[in-house]
Parts: structure tokens; sequence; C-alpha cells
């Protein structure tokens, strides 16, 4: 099995890979009568540091939006250099610390309110981000079209769909897949000859004045 040490090292470079033989990691368990070579089963250390962290703030987790990030799932942007919890558990100090200020901050009425500090760098880089737009929305050089018409393939599929989407039984429109396409590359009008319904809707969508809201 493959390892990696010295992960609480930032620079990636300075861990070091290595390989552990299975043999080493197992031990003689009993079963169905019988001696075998298994590896020993992962419990839960109670007496561990991630146990202890969590232990120490989970009564409060339980109610509380106290959202902590446990370590990065990327290599690269903000937090990417953060250390997993997995390799160096969390400071209890500082949950608890923390915890307590989302606490405050639940009992002052402004359940919605975010305070900066309290705030992950992850958390503040995302806020800060600035979603790209495709020129064809900006410009407005696009249309809505019609593909297809949604047909159940069986009664629990629609009972289903009838089931989480009240609103579609009494919305033709509703029923359509439909597609946001850029005017100066498909330039697409979709007329189905075979379905007079779907022609009708597209055309109804593609003389709508896009200069209005």
């Amino acid at each position: 099995m493959s390892c990696v040490k010295n992960l609480t090292d930032k620079n990636p470079s300075n861990w070091v890979a290595a390989g552990c033989p299975l043999p080493t990691m197992m031990h003689l368990e009993r079963r169905a009568g019988k001696d075998k070579p298994v590896i020993e089963k992962a419990l839960v250390e109670l007496d561990g540091g991630m146990f202890k962290a969590y232990e120490a703030v989970r009564d409060k987790w339980a109610y509380l939006d106290a959202y902590s990030s446990p370590g990065p799932i990327q290599f690269k942007g903000a937090a990417s250099d953060e250390i997993n919890f997995m390799v160096e558990p969390p400071s209890i100090e500082h949950l608890v610390e923390t915890t307590n200020q989302y606490e405050e901050l639940e009992k002052s009425g402004q359940r919605f309110a975010r305070r900066q500090e309290l705030l992950s760098e992850l958390s503040k880089a995302r806020i800060q981000d600035v979603a790209a737009i495709p020129d064809m929305l900006a410009k407005g050089q696009f249309s809505v079209t019609a593909t297809k018409k949604a047909h159940p393939e069986t009664e629990l599929v629609r009972a289903k769909i009838d089931e989480a989407f009240p609103q579609l039984k009494t919305c033709t429109a509703a029923n359509y897949f439909v597609e946001i396409q850029d005017d100066l590359l498909t330039n697409t009008r979709f007329a189905d000859t075979t379905n007079a319904e779907l022609t009708n809707f597209n055309a109804r969508m593609l003389s709508v004045d896009k200069t209005q809201p």
C-alpha cells in the first residue's frame, strides 16, 4: 500500500512517498472457525485529537451554523496550503472560541449575518470572486429554444414528478427541456414537422422581444 509521509510540511516537494507491505499491516482473526490474516479494522479513536476536538463542540454544532472545513480538496488557489484535519487535528481551543462566537451571533437574532473574521480563507475568496458572464448573455445574442418534451416512461416516474413538481401539471410549457443557444454559432430555429406543438412553442419563444426585461 502506498503512503505519503511528512504531510505537515506545506511544501509538497518535501513530502516523502513510500510503500508499506500489506503483510506488516495484517494480524490473525478467527473467522468461520479458522484463523485468517486480515487488516485490522480502523476504529474511532475516542482518545484521539480529532474526536476530542469534535466532542468539545458537538452539542453546539447540532444547532449552530458553525461550518468548519476539515481541509482543502484542491491543489491551488485560496486555502490550498492548509493542513487537512486528518493530518493534523484542529485546535480545540480555536474551535471552542469560534463556536462560542457563532452562538453569540445566533442569539443576536441576525441569523444570516456573517462575521468576516469567522470566515475561512476559502470562504473569503469565494465572496470576492466575480463570476464570468458569457459574451452571448452579456450582449443578448442568444435564443431560448425547446429541444424535446418530457415523457415519463413509467407511472412510477410520473407519480414522482407529480409529487416533487406539482406545478408542472398546470403549466404546459414546463414539460419541455430548453437550451440557451448562441445565435452567432447555431442560429437554429428547431422546426420539427413531426411535432406541431414543439414547433409552435419554439416560434413563440423565438419571437420574444429581447429588449424587454
